[in-house]
């Protein structure tokens, strides 16, 4: 029997956590195929594997290709439809893992490019080399208020 864990031990073989990357959320359900998915969030991508019969289904998709994401609930759990760039992938008898946190976080993340999301630990470092390139003449005062409150809202 597949567990929330050795789900995502089979994932992590198929991809690598980028730099400033973290898990946001996972959950686990079933399939209209009879297999079994878990569905990860992250600060920069929504991540699908799907474990059938003979064989598996992986896709990565950027925040920015997600254009919606429905949940829904009944007696056998939640069920979670995401459409992406013109393809859709649902779960069904979701009870394992932060349903209201996974949809809450891509529902916010929606549209949003992935390069823009910046580690909120990278923010000051970023606010450093805004005020150096200030200092340089290169960013007039404006511009760099501009871009440091852009970063600060990012945290």
């Amino acid at each position: 029997m597949d567990t929330i864990d050795s789900l995502l031990k089979q994932a992590a073989q198929h991809f690598t956590l980028k730099t400033g990357e973290e898990f946001i959320a996972t959950v686990m359900g079933a399939t209209d195929s009879l297999g079994v998915a878990v569905l990860i969030a992250t600060n920069k991508r929504l991540v699908y594997f799907s474990r059938k019969i003979a064989g598996f289904e992986f896709e990565i998709m950027p925040y920015s290709n997600v254009s919606s994401i429905e949940l829904s609930k009944g007696i056998r759990g939640h069920s979670i439809q995401v459409i992406a760039s013109g393809n859709t992938f649902s779960m069904k008898w979701i009870k394992f893992g932060q349903v209201s946190d996974l949809v809450k976080h891509v529902k916010a993340m929606i549209g949003k490019n992935e390069e823009l999301l910046l580690p909120s630990s990278d923010v000051p470092d970023q606010i450093k080399k805004l005020a150096e390139l200030k200092e340089q003449g290169i960013l007039t005062e404006d511009e760099f208020q501009t871009k440091k409150q852009q970063l600060l809202s990012k945290m």
